[in-house]
């Protein structure tokens, strides 16, 4: 597709795609699909496809650090954190929150070092939380 100023879009996704994170070296994207569970990674370089998580994320709800991706687990009766760890392809938990996240929300961030991670908890008004990951 060529857009108006000349510059051309090229479709990277087949079969839906949302929320994309592009990896810090720009080999892999990561994201979700529309309709099909799970964190997708996307090779850039050839263009192989595959999940890396089956766990269904809300679109504002992970991020990729570094060394893996953060997600929050909605499956159980609170909410988790979680971690996958790029290295090992090993899921963990950092951290079990005490009350949902907004789901319509995007707000879900880490820092560069994964020592940090903010989210949004909305009682009465949106407040921003933080958890402080010494994994």
């Amino acid at each position: 597709m060529i857009a108006t100023d000349g510059t051309q879009s090229i479709q990277v996704t087949r079969q839906g795609g949302s929320a994309a994170f592009e990896s810090l070296d720009g080999r892999e994207l990561y994201y979700v699909k529309d309709n099909d569970r799970g964190i997708w990674k996307r090779s850039m370089e050839n263009g192989e496809e595959r999940r890396i998580s089956e766990v269904a994320v809300n679109w504002g709800q992970w991020a990729v650090s570094s060394n893996g991706i953060y997600y929050v687990d909605t499956t159980g009766p609170k909410p988790i954190i979680e971690f996958y760890n790029f290295a090992d392809h090993k899921v963990s938990r950092i951290a079990t929150l005490a009350k949902p996240l907004p789901p319509e929300e995007s707000g879900f961030a880490v820092s560069p070092d994964g020592r940090r991670i903010l989210y949004l908890q909305v009682e009465s008004e949106t407040d921003i939380m933080l958890v402080e990951n010494f994994r």
